[in-house]
């Protein structure tokens, strides 16, 4: 592997990270905050990861690629996060996954189909 996708991914790791703890900070004292925040970011992160792959993945550089998917969406997803919150809430625990996994995919799928609009605005997808 080459130094710029290397700094690319470490650089999105960086900025990802932040953007997930920013997440969480902004739901502490809310009902269920911690949730809330993992369901979100995991919806946007699935929405974003599906909006860059729709928009033309195989055109950009390796490093911008890497740096997006790997880095910045990598570390803001988390699926650590949603085995923790369905260990700490066993009734409601497999629910939320089923929940996160389903939304996941539509707002995967709704990215892509975005991103395919995007990269041809006269196309349909």
């Amino acid at each position: 592997m080459k130094l710029w996708p290397i700094l690319a991914v470490a650089l999105g790791g960086a900025l990802g990270t932040l953007g997930r703890i920013g997440a969480d900070l902004a739901m502490v004292g809310l009902p269920g905050g911690h949730e809330w925040a993992t369901l979100g970011v995991n919806l946007l992160g699935s929405f974003g990861l599906g909006l860059v792959t729709g928009h033309g993945l195989p055109r950009m550089s390796s490093a911008l690629r890497e740096g997006l998917t790997i880095g910045v969406l990598g570390s803001y997803t988390t699926m650590s996060g949603v085995a923790i919150i369905a260990l700490a809430l066993p009734t409601l625990g497999i629910a939320y996954v089923l929940v996160t996994l389903a939304l996941g995919l539509a707002s995967a799928w709704l990215g892509y189909i975005w991103g395919r609009q995007l990269q041809s605005p006269g196309r349909t997808a």
